[in-house]
Order: C-alpha cells, then structure tokens, then sequence
C-alpha cells in the first residue's frame, strides 16, 4: 500500500510541475502584442545602412504629437471668438435719458445736454461694450459679432468695457457740461455684446477637428530613403511613419495563428533554458511544486505589469521595479538562481512591450548590478544604499543609451527619470514582502534568521539559564562555523544560528554533558553504558521535539538532527567493549539515529561541534596537536561515511580543515615556541 502512495505522490508533483508550466504559458501568451516586428533600426542623424528602401503600400506621414499639439494652441491662441448683439440695454438707457427733468436749468440747455448724452452712447454702443471677463477673452483678437445677418469682424481697439465707457463719457461731459456731469456718473453702461458660449465652444471644436494628424502621403513605389542617406528629420518621420503602417498592414495580412505560432515558441524555448537549468542546478526546486510556483509566479507577474504598463505608456513600462525579484530570490536561494530567474522575466518582457533593445539592455545592467550589491536584507543601511546606486545605473545606463541613439541631450525624455525615481522607491517593497512570502511558501530568510539568532529568544533564553556551559559550546561552534563559512561562500549567518540552537535538547538534563558538570560529579555511576549512551542521544531526539514545539524553521531544525549524523557515542560504545569483551550487543544502540547532514552547512556544523568538543581535552595544545586533531577527527567523519551523502566539494573541506585549525589556535593562544638560548 505504501509503495503505491508513493508512486501517487510522485505522479500528482509531476503533474502539477507541467500544469503549472502550461499556465505561465498560456497566461504569457494572451498577452502576446497583436503585430509584427519592423526589421529595422533607425536614428535620426545617423546614416541608413540599409538597402535602398521604396514604399510597398500606400501609407500615409504620421505628424508628431508635439506638431498636433502646436497646431491645435495656435487655433486657439488665434480663434475670433463669437458675441450676439444685445440692443435691450441701449434702448434702455436711451428712454431714461428722455425722461430726466431738471428744474434749475433752462429747457434749451437740458434738450441740448439731453440730444448730446443720446448720441455718445449711441456712439459708444455701436463701438461695441463688453464685460470685463469677456474683455479677456478678445485681448488682442478682437470679436466677430452678427449684424444684420452678417459677420462683422470688430477690432480690439475699438471695444471697451463698461467701466472704460462710462469714464470716458464722464470725462467728456464734463468738458461739455460740467454741471451735468453728476446725471453721467449715475448711469449704468451695460454690455451690448454678449459673448456666446455654446457657438464658439463648436465652432473651436470643429477647427480642432480639422487638424490633421498626417503630413502627407508617400504612395506605392515612392522612394523612402536611399542607402547611405542621412536620416533627417523629415526622413525620420517618413520612417516612422512606415514602421507604423507596417506593423498595421503587415499584421493584418500575416496569419494570426502563424504570429502567435512564434512567440509561443520563443516563450516555450526562454521557459525551457529556465527548466533546464532548475533541473540540472537546482532539483531540489524543480522537484518541489511549490518552490517550483513560486518561481513561475514572477514571470506571470511582471508580464502582466508590462502588459498594462506598456499600454499605458513608456514612463510607466521603466517604472516597475524589476530588481524586486532577484533582490527577494536572493534572500531564499542563492545569486546564480536570482541572476538566472532576472534574465528569464526581461526576455519575456521584451516579448510584450513595445520598447525596442534600449529596454532589455538597461534591465539586463541593472538585474546584474542588483546581485553584486545585494547580499542580504537584513541591515536598512546597505538596502537603502543599494537602492540608490541602483536608481543611478538606471539614470546613467538611460542617458548613456540616449546619448548613444541620438548623439544629443535633445533625445532625452527627462520624464523618464521620474519614472526611475518611482521605481526605485517601489523598491522599497522587498523589505516588507519577504515575511510575507516566506510562510505561505515555507521559506525562511536572512530576515528570519537573524531574529532567530537573538539570544533572547525563547529556547536559547532557556539554554543560558539551564545548560550555560552547553550555550558557551553553542557560541564557540557557531565562531568556527561562521569563519568557514564565509571562506568557501556558504551562508555564514544560516549556520551561525544553526550552531546557537544545534544543543537545545540537552537542556532536559543538563547535568548528563560535560561542559555543564561541576568537578567531581559524575552522573552517569548509577547507569549502564546502554543508558547513559541513551542519555547522550536523547538530547537529539528531545531537541528535535523542542524545534517542532516552538515553531523553528525546517532549516534550523536540520542542524539539530544531522550534527551528529549517525556517528557512534564512542566513549561508552568503547567502554562496552573494553568492560564486557564477551558480551555481544547491538552496536546501533551506540548510534544516533542521523539522518548524515546533505548541505555544506550541516557538514560545517557536523565537523565543528566534534572538534569545539575535543579541544576541551587538550591541555594548552601546541599548534601540532591541533592541526592533528582536526585532520584525525575530520578522517574519521570520512572513514565512518558520515560525509557520504554531503554537498561539500573535497576542495571546500579541505578549506575548512584549514579554517578551523586557524581559528582554534587563536581560541588556544598557540604561540610559537622560542628556542632556549644556550649559554
């Protein structure tokens, strides 16, 4: 029953391994640009290296945004507006003037004042008067206004403002009838020219819609350009222009399915060098359907964020924060993993967007300087730092680019820094998407860890206060551990608090190991050697109890259970033999129950705690003692095949040995012995 559980274990992580390829597939390719590609790269002010190049189609010359854009202000900017004629007001004013009575002057002095007032604001109100907001609108333009059914163009000059009519006909009353003019201060010019809204808002609208976004037409068999020529900037446009039209042209005539029949296979074959390299470099993801996911799921990620980025616009496409992905890969695998998972994610990006090989270079430049200068997350200091000097690769690789293209600063799209500065804040989002990742995937990162590393922390708060001399063995491995591990670029700090929590387990009876014994104690006078060597293995069964209990990552929990591997209690396995020569017995009994550590790390481990152990028997050991002590322990981890089934190269144990010789001649104070001087 067990075999065949086994085997439907293995068949469902096959079949969701190749499900979950054929959805990235699938979800990648819907969404694959509908066109196809020009053929040709062109800069204007470079020359055209290529054949001599002539119209296939009729197309038209695609004018530039920035053409449209001035053409249209400048109708605005010269855009007549439109007023109607309101005569109510005049009529108005004028029926006011008939009926003023002034007793004090003489009939033929107020019929005069009276026939010369009508005929200023007769003359006024043919001039034209307009309220002040409207006065704006006409600055310099002047107004078209209907009269008669006619269209009567008024210039600027000759229109005034209520306030400017009335001071000007003050002013001259005043020169005529100096008495009078309080009557004149007393009235209200009010606009005769109502500007209107609705006509002129079509009207515009209209002429809007009149501008042309071409320049012309380049008909079948015209000469686009000849090789050798200069790409001007009329060319440039003519070029443009064409690559347009025949991405639209072409696109339709070609065969939808034979298009979509290329990018599938170029995806395919991009998805296929990253399987192949899981396979081959990384089984232990490629055999695991959810660490196997959780690297697909970047690429679907990003080409989604391209997709709708891309459609958006450029300055959206450089502001996602690529890096994100290689900077979060890094924290849980390794940087030839993040390297090779970046470059995969930019050549399908490349796929979707419009952005032509500008884009894949600057992503490539970026995704390699973020592996060198990411090491870890764990300090703010260098995360912030690296951040900036990604965020200037992008400025310099973008300027450089340009510069390259175009052979001017003109060429630059200073929005696009912008663009860079957002994404280098996005990336501000590693830091807080690691603990966010990590549980539902089942990873632990350098973040983790180190908070695990805390002496505070529960187990290892227990260990100083119960096992104190087991927690200075605990500190004194993780010292060796650390020192080799950095020399041969395993991960130091994942071993360190490996090392910290490799002996929890002995603080269920911390009086059973050596180092937390008084002198003179000796608990083991009432136990056979079958029990007290059980004494001694339990601390690895128990430890690995405790890990569960409080939670401790797979990771850390391995240290607990390899750092013995299955290697022998040798002291009471040869008290045994030696004490009971006749007596046969289970040798197994004298074993711990392993499993032998796989990882460079637990190899570390494994070879540091026997040999943190052994020193303590030396009694101030000689530089020739310890090197033979570290040669002799780690020959025996060898001969017993303990190491049998460890990652560690035979060139990074030797490394190690020399390490660890280094650092326990420093623990030890090894000095070279001066000869005696003879008399």
């Amino acid at each position: 029953m067990k075999p065949a559980i086994n085997k439907l274990n293995i068949f469902f992580k096959e079949f969701l391994k190749y499900f979950f390829i054929v959805i990235t597939l699938i979800i990648i390719g819907l969404l694959y640009p509908n066109r196809t590609y020009f053929n040709y790269e062109f800069q204007q002010g470079t020359k055209w290296e290529y054949e001599t190049l002539k119209a296939p189609f009729n197309f038209p010359i695609i004018r530039t945004s920035e053409e449209i854009t001035n053409e249209k202000n400048a109708i605005k900017n010269n855009f007549i507006p439109r007023f109607n004629i309101d005569s109510h007001h005049e009529e108005g004013i004028l029926n006011y003037i008939d009926n003023i009575s002034l007793d004090s002057f003489s009939e033929t002095d107020i019929s005069r004042f009276k026939n010369y007032l009508k005929k200023e604001i007769t003359k006024l109100y043919s001039k034209g008067i307009v309220s002040s907001d409207d006065y704006k609108k006409i600055k310099n333009k002047g107004l078209i206004v209907n009269i008669n059914n006619k269209a009567v163009k008024k210039d600027f000059s000759t229109i005034l403002t209520s306030e400017k009519a009335k001071e000007y006909l003050i002013e001259k009353t005043k020169m005529f009838f100096p008495d009078l003019a309080f009557i004149v201060e007393n009235l209200t010019l009010n606009p005769n020219y109502k500007y209107d809204t609705e006509v002129n808002q079509n009207l515009l609208k209209e002429l809007l819609n009149k501008v042309s976004v071409n320049a012309g037409v380049i008909k079948k068999g015209d000469l686009i350009i000849a090789k050798g020529d200069v790409i001007t900037q009329e060319k440039y446009k003519i070029l443009t222009s064409y690559k347009e039209a025949y991405s639209k042209q072409v696109g339709k005539s070609s065969s939808f399915y034979f298009l979509y029949l290329g990018y599938f296979l170029l995806s395919l074959l991009i998805l296929g060098l990253l399987l192949l390299y899981l396979y081959k470099n990384r089984p232990d993801i490629y055999n695991k359907p959810v660490k196997f996911l959780f690297i697909l799921m970047w690429i679907m990620i990003f080409s989604y964020i391209v997709h709708f980025a891309d459609n958006t616009g450029e300055m959206y496409v450089y502001a996602i924060p690529f890096a994100i992905a290689p900077i979060i890969v890094l924290n849980f695998f390794n940087k030839q993993l993040a390297l090779y998972l970046h470059i995969i994610i930019i050549l399908i990006a490349s796929l979707i967007t419009k952005l032509g090989y500008e884009f894949t270079v600057l992503q490539l430049i970026v995704g390699m300087i973020t592996i060198l200068i990411f090491s870890e997350l764990r300090f703010w200091n260098s995360f912030f730092k690296g951040i900036f000097i990604i965020l200037f690769i992008y400025i310099t690789g973008y300027i450089s680019l340009a510069l390259i293209n175009n052979g001017t600063f003109s060429g630059i799209n200073w929005k696009i820094l912008i663009s860079f500065i957002v994404n280098a804040l996005l990336l501000l989002l590693a830091y807080p998407l690691i603990p966010l990742i990590e549980k539902p995937f089942g990873f632990i990162s350098n973040i983790t860890i180190s908070e695990l590393g805390d002496l505070n922390k529960p187990l290892l708060k227990e260990l100083s206060i119960k096992a104190p001399g087991t927690l200075q063995h605990s500190l004194q491995v993780a010292n060796l551990c650390e020192a080799a591990a950095k020399k041969i670029g395993a991960n130091s700090l994942l071993i360190k608090v490996g090392a910290l929590y490799h002996d929890i387990g002995k603080t269920y009876a911390p009086e059973y190991f050596i180092e937390n014994q008084r002198k003179g104690e000796d608990p083991y006078k009432d136990l056979d050697y079958f029990d007290s060597a059980k004494k001694i293995i339990d601390h690895v069964i128990i430890g690995e109890k405790m890990a569960i209990k409080h939670r401790l990552p797979k990771i850390l929990q391995r240290f607990i259970i390899t750092h013995h591997g299955t290697t022998r209690v040798e002291y009471f396995y040869r008290k045994q033999i030696n004490d009971f020569p006749d007596k046969e017995f289970d040798e197994s009994i004298f074993r711990y129950p392993g499993p032998k550590p796989k990882t460079k790390e637990e190899t570390i481990m494994m070879i540091a705690d026997s040999l943190e152990a052994a020193t303590k028997s030396l009694n101030k050991p000689t530089g020739e003692e310890i090197d033979n002590m570290v040669d002799n322990i780690s020959k025996y981890k060898i001969d017993d095949g303990q190491l049998q089934e460890s990652e560690l190269s035979f060139k990074e144990f030797e490394i190690v040995k020399e390490v660890f010789k280094d650092v326990l001649k420093n623990i030890h104070h090894v000095r070279i012995e001066y000869p005696e001087l003879k008399k």
